[in-house]
């Protein structure tokens, strides 16, 4: 058959023959052989006796590396290198006026077979020294005061000398300035009465315009009951300051809230607007409508007792006194010079010797600072 002559096989079957059918049918793909199969056994020749007892390297120990590496990774022997990092000089400063240049850095391999040379000390001026300290300022204290300057402070404030007694000196030294003042004013000070709490009771606070109106509103705000529903006695331009239900302009009017505030099951406050020159008559009425069971006058700090005294001894009655604004007073126990009706409140609070104590005691460590 010539080369370029074409020849036509027959079709071949992937599926082995069947039993019955001999010379049948198309013929079976041979089965392909294996490669061990395929590859041919080598014996390699014996050595001969002389060469069986080789050589045997030692072991390598902890500090040498294997020669072998590990299969399928790359000899980090060949990876191997030395850089050199340059170090820019450091600027010069008054502390270091000439700073020397540091040598180069050099960083060689983990592999490297070579010992690694320890870094070169730095110089004397390139080490780090502490930052200096801030300077600490003392914080202002002031001069502690004399027992005996004590009384003339106080007096300064307002406070009467005769309050503190003659041993009040000997009690600073002993117990300090605010445990000393507490015990005088608790023996010089007359007591405040008591507050009125029981039911249909009434209690006049007087006093001159909306501060008056305010105080007896914080009252009521203390005893925990309504400021609405204070009443409001005036015959002024203020009267409009209350609601409608709450305000009294006239005789008829004070006689039928009198009526109302007897069946309520509180105390009833009312705010008598009394200015300074106030109506005598005005006041003298509101008393016999209501027969309050106390009368409490609103004062200010600020206002001198020689000034307040007149107005006082004017009032038909007062029981107590409500001081207001000791903070805008350079004398606020002035109020206790003059007057010999005893404070109530001061500020909203109950006037106590601890309270006049604190207040006072504050104003000295004022005028300490």
């Amino acid at each position: 058959m010539s080369l370029d002559a074409t020849t036509v096989m027959p079709p071949l079957s992937l599926l082995p023959p069947l039993p019955g059918s001999r010379g049948r049918g198309r013929p079976p793909v041979p089965p392909a052989a294996s490669r061990s199969a395929a590859a041919p056994t080598v014996t390699p020749p014996a050595a001969p006796a002389a060469e069986t007892a080789a050589p045997v390297k030692d072991a390598p120990t902890a500090a040498e590396p294997a020669d072998v590496p590990d299969a399928g990774l790359p000899d980090l022997r060949s990876l191997a290198t030395v850089t050199r990092l340059p170090v820019a000089p450091l600027m010069a400063t008054p502390e270091t006026p000439e700073v020397p240049e540091l040598d180069d850095v050099l960083i060689p391999s983990t592999a490297s077979a070579e010992p690694v040379a320890p870094f070169p000390a730095l110089a004397p001026s390139l080490k780090r020294t502490p930052a200096p300290k801030a300077a600490v300022v003392p914080k202002r204290t002031s001069a502690p005061v004399a027992p005996a300057d004590v009384r003339g402070r106080l007096e300064s404030l307002g406070l009467p000398v005769q309050l503190l007694g003659p041993a009040f000196v000997d009690d600073v030294e002993h117990r300090g300035i605010y445990a000393a003042l507490t015990r005088a004013l608790a023996l010089g000070l007359p007591q405040a009465p008591e507050l009125p709490t029981g039911a249909g009771e009434v209690l006049f606070v007087v006093g001159p315009g909306v501060e008056t109106l305010r105080a007896a509103r914080t009252l009521a705000a203390t005893l925990r009951l309504d400021p609405d529903r204070v009443q409001w006695a005036t015959r002024g331009d203020l009267a409009s300051l209350a609601p409608q239900s709450s305000r009294m302009t006239t005789i008829d009017a004070a006689i039928e809230r009198r009526a109302d505030a007897v069946a309520a099951g509180t105390v009833t406050i009312v705010a008598v607007d009394a200015p300074m020159r106030t109506d005598a008559y005005w006041m003298a009425q509101m008393l016999a409508v209501w027969t309050p069971v106390a009368v409490w006058a609103v004062v200010e700090a600020t206002r001198k007792p020689e000034d307040l005294e007149p107005w006082i001894d004017g009032l038909p009655q007062v029981d107590a006194l409500i001081v207001q604004d000791t903070d805008l007073s350079a004398d606020p126990a002035a109020v206790l010079r003059r007057l010999t009706a005893p404070v109530g409140l001061v500020d909203g609070v109950r006037a106590t010797p601890h309270r006049w104590a604190s207040l006072l005691c504050e104003r000295l460590e004022g005028t300490q600072a």
